[in-house]
């Protein structure tokens, strides 16, 4: 499925079909859309919640082919 970039405000999270855990931890962190969701990096997720992060994060590459942003990869 592909997502334009302004459709992304509008694409909730209950797309990436996530267990009730990954999932109440973004409702908990505010993050109710995919818009939301990536303009966190891989870090920022792990830093709030390791296990949640690590399905979220592979949700989104496999579901909706995104990759958030790496730490390393914002260092000039």
């Amino acid at each position: 499925m592909s997502h334009p970039k302004n459709s992304l405000s509008q694409t909730p999270i209950e797309e990436l079909q996530l267990s009730m855990q990954a999932y109440g931890f973004l409702k908990r962190t505010q993050i109710h859309s995919i818009a939301d969701l990536i303009n966190y990096t891989e870090e920022d997720l792990r830093i709030l919640d390791t296990t949640a992060a690590e399905e979220v994060i592979a949700a989104l590459q496999s579901r909706l082919g995104i990759t958030l942003q790496n730490v390393d990869a914002q260092i000039i």
